[in-house]
């Protein structure tokens, strides 16, 4: 399953919600379902000015029920993403 336009150089799970990072300049959230195969839903997206090189999903969901998400991307830039479900 081809989920981005180029490669994932970063993907993490927090809380039933899948991040990926991508070459594209991308960040893209997830959510999944399995039963035989899994299959994931894109609820959301994120673009950065370069490729995005890392990401981390804060573990623990701040009091809004919001997750904080950091990305590093290609050109040094630390990007703080907020996702509201």
């Amino acid at each position: 399953m081809k989920i981005h336009k180029s490669a994932i150089m970063a993907l993490d799970v927090v809380h039933g919600v899948i991040f990926t990072g991508s070459t594209d300049s991308s960040i893209k959230v997830w959510t999944f379902t399995h039963s035989d195969t899994v299959q994931l839903t894109q609820v959301g997206q994120f673009f950065s000015p370069s490729p995005v090189t890392s990401l981390k999903a804060m573990s623990s969901v701040r009091k809004d029920g919001s997750i904080l998400l950091l990305a590093g991307d290609q050109l040094g830039n630390i990007h703080q993403l907020i996702w509201r479900s």
